[in-house]
């Protein structure tokens, strides 16, 4: 298992290796003819232990998608460990949204 699939109560604090950030930019030129058709609503979450942010842009025929994610901390206290699972079971959910583009 891992520690996403944890239920009970935490009585000790987490300690990560260290905190970190972690920043990326995806850009494409659609093909001629191309569009976005469907995408998911822009992101920000900002908790005392981490943020999340993503949101895309189109330019033209330029796609953009950026995504910050921030450990703030090294140091999750036992009363934080729950809020801070749901944090990231948030994030990989945002992280695995679909873009949509159709061909018209």
């Amino acid at each position: 298992g891992t520690i996403f699939e944890q239920d009970e109560e935490r009585k000790n604090p987490t300690n990560l290796k260290y905190a970190y950030s972690n920043a990326g930019t995806v850009s494409i030129k659609l093909p001629y003819g191309y569009s976005l058709e469907a995408a998911p609503e822009n992101t920000n979450i900002d908790k005392s232990f981490g943020c999340y942010n993503s949101f895309y842009k189109m330019e033209k025929d330029i796609f953009s998608y950026v995504r910050y994610f921030e450990h703030k901390t090294n140091h999750i206290a036992s009363e934080d460990y729950t809020e801070y699972i749901k944090f990231i079971k948030n994030v990989i959910k945002k992280d695995q949204a679909k873009y949509v583009f159709r061909k018209f």
